[in-house]
Formats: C-alpha cells, sequence, structure tokens
C-alpha cells in the first residue's frame, strides 16, 4: 500500500505559524486603532469643553469634564480639576465645584490656584471651620506657603468676613441653581441663624427646612452644623443631643462637632468637665475663636476652677478687642494695598498675639525672601 505524502512547506515553515502571526499583527493593529479611537474620542471632548466655556455653557462643559473623568481613571490632570472647578463656580454650582477640589486637594495640591479657588469658595459658604483644617495642609506645602496671593486669601478668609447682604444674594443665587446639592441651602440656613432678619424664614420653616435636606442629603454635613445649631438656638436641647449622636464617626473629632458638642454639654446637662475638654479641643487649632474661649471660661468657672476660668476670660477679652473690625480693618488695608505686594509687619504682629503662630512665620520667611531679593537686585 502506498505511503500518504504530507505536504511540507519549503525550509520547514509550517502554515500554522503564518496564521499566528497574522493574528498577532491583527491584534497589534486592532490595539493601536482602539487606541488611536480613545485618544481621538479624548481629543474631541477637550475641544468640546474649550467652545463650551468659550461660550459660557458652562453646565456642558461640567458635563465634558465628567465624560473624561467616567473615561478611564487617571484621564483628568491637575489642572483638568482646577478648569472644572472654575466652570462649575462660574455656572453658580458650588457643590461641584467643591466636589472637584476635594478630589484636587487628595490627588494633588501643589498649585496654588487650586488652594485660592478653595478658600474663595469656603468663604462664600461661611465655612471657616474647614478654612482652620485646610490652614494645616496649606503650610506644610512648600509651594502654597510661599505664594502671597495664597497666604492673603488665607489670612483673610481665617480673620474677616465678606459683605452679609451680598453674601446672601449669592447664595439665593446658588441655591437656585443647584438644587441637587445640599451645600449652598446649609450656608443660607447658616446665615440664618447667625444673624436673622424680619424677611428671614420662621424658625420652624427652617427646621423643616434642614429636617428635608437632611432625608435628601444624610453625608452633609454642613447641613448638620446648621441643623444643630437651630436646635440649641431654639431651646431644644435634646433633639441636638440625639442629631450630634448621629454624626459620622470619622467627623465627630472635628472643630464644629466639637464646639457643638461643648455647648450641648454645658447648656443641657451641665456637664461642665466635658464641655471643657471639647471646647480646649476647638482652641488647639482654632485659638483665635473668641467665643469658643468664653464659652471655656464660663465651664471653669461652673467646675469650680476659678483662676483658670480668670486667665481664659482675660484671654477671651485680648482676642475679641484684637479681632474687633474697626481695629482689624486698618490692618488689613495696610498689609494687603491694592496694586502692591502686601505689606504684612503690622499683620504679623497680630496673628502672633491671636496664636496664629505658623501662619505669622510663613508671612515672615516670605518677606524675608523679599528683603533678599532686594539685596540681590542692589
Amino acid at each position: 500500500m502506498a505511503e500518504s505524502v504530507q505536504w511540507q512547506p519549503r525550509n520547514g515553515f509550517h502554515f500554522k505559524y503564518v496564521l499566528g502571526g497574522i493574528l498577532i499583527l491583527l491584534g497589534i493593529g486592532l490595539i493601536a486603532f482602539i487606541s488611536i479611537s480613545a485618544f481621538d474620542r479624548e481629543k474631541s471632548i477637550r475641544k468640546s469643553i474649550e467652545n463650551d466655556i468659550r461660550r459660557n455653557r458652562y453646565s456642558e462643559a461640567e458635563a465634558g469634564y465628567r465624560k473624561l473623568a467616567d473615561r478611564k481613571k487617571g484621564a483628568l490632570s491637575a489642572q483638568d480639576r482646577l478648569d472644572w472647578a472654575t466652570a462649575a463656580l462660574r455656572g453658580d454650582h458650588p457643590g461641584a465645584a467643591l466636589h472637584v477640589l476635594q478630589e484636587w486637594v487628595e490627588k494633588s495640591s501643589d498649585t496654588p490656584e487650586g488652594w485660592i479657588i478653595m478658600l474663595d469658595l469656603l468663604r462664600v459658604l461661611g465655612l471657616g471651620d474647614r478654612i482652620i483644617e485646610a490652614h494645616d495642609q496649606i503650610l506644610s506645602n512648600q509651594v502654597a506657603r510661599r505664594s502671597p496671593t495664597v497666604l492673603m486669601t488665607l489670612t483673610l478668609g481665617l480673620l474677616t468676613d465678606l459683605e452679609p447682604e451680598q453674601l446672601r444674594q449669592r447664595l439665593q443665587k446658588w441655591v437656585a441653581a443647584e438644587p441637587g446639592e445640599a451645600i449652598a441651602q446649609a450656608a443660607l440656613l447658616q446665615r440664618y441663624n447667625e444673624n436673622p432678619l424680619p424677611e428671614d424664614p420662621s424658625r420652624d420653616d427652617r427646621l423643616q427646612v434642614c429636617m428635608n435636606l437632611l432625608d435628601r442629603f444624610p453625608t452633609s454635613i454642613e447641613t448638620r452644623i446648621a441643623f444643630v445649631e437651630l436646635l440649641l438656638t431654639s431651646g431644644q436641647y435634646d433633639e441636638a443631643g440625639e442629631a450630634l449622636k448621629q454624626w459620622p464617626a470619622q467627623v465627630k473629632e472635628s472643630i464644629s462637632h466639637q464646639r457643638l458638642l461643648g455647648r450641648y454639654l454645658q447648656d443641657n446637662l451641665q456637664d461642665h468637665e466635658n464641655a471643657i475638654l471639647s471646647f480646649q479641643n476647638v482652641l488647639k487649632k482654632a485659638t483665635f475663636d473668641w467665643k469658643t474661649r468664653y464659652r471655656l471660661a464660663r465651664a471653669l468657672k461652673a467646675a469650680g476652677q476659678a483662676e483658670k476660668a480668670m486667665t481664659e476670660s482675660a484671654r477671651m477679652l485680648e482676642i475679641r478687642e484684637l479681632l474687633e473690625p474697626n481695629r482689624l480693618e486698618p490692618i488689613i488695608r495696610q498689609a494687603f494695598p491694592k496694586g502692591k505686594p502686601p505689606e504684612p509687619k503690622q499683620l504679623v504682629e497680630l496673628l502672633d498675639k491671636i496664636g496664629l503662630n505658623a501662619l505669622a512665620d510663613a508671612w515672615r520667611i516670605w518677606l524675608n525672601d523679599q528683603n533678599r531679593f532686594k539685596l540681590d537686585r542692589k
């Protein structure tokens, strides 16, 4: 029987290797095609964002940045996030801007521009405690702490407030423009709590708004602050205590929670010893908070610590006098003259006196750098 003859390619080159090579080349080509398509798609989205911003279509620009973020992890650069936050603010969406800025802080916080945007936003929202908490982050960042604009924005955010009427109008505009976020509504409620006007919603109406907001936005710490503040000023201490218990564990050591907890312990339970601890926790970070220092002095006196109470009371009076608006305004005006570099010598003395020593040191370093620069130029 004749033996079957198998076809053999010359030089022993098998057909299966040819097929394998073709498949590999096809795979490489497909990957390259997908990569090019993805690049083209990203380029198209970025071009669309540029056009939207140019035409003042900020909501569309925000949507474009959201598409970029959703496409793949790490698609957004630090500058992308700052541009996104800027677009959100121009579109009157402070909640969206704050979310993006928080991501920027977590991932890359070396750009002075980002801190300036963040601090200005926190100031408008009345989130002074958040500015105090950002203080340490800023001053531990070598780039940010050497920026006079960052230091100026931080100083103003800590020591001064914006014009109340303009602030209310801005917040009301934000509330109307961003109903899907709680931050502006909570800020407006806090303004009502701090300085109620005859035309403001009644206390009962504000309580109802707070409760509705907490139902919709249970993780909104700012709403919790406004709610507990309103309960305490209304004398509803039991409800305030229950509300304080419901705060997330990770923020129970925050300045805001400790201050409100101290007030609850002092005014409702007469638990002066624990109130003292809460107030002291606040003053570790907010050394210039003379209102909390006043409460601490009261708690110390009630706890039988008369000498310490007198010391705290004297310190409270000193800080309150130093921060009295008519005394503070000329110092601020001299420190930050319009159209000129800062001249913060008098301000540095004030910062040291009220306990903001790290900020005073940052200004001193900046002044030394300026003086060295002037000497080098001579």
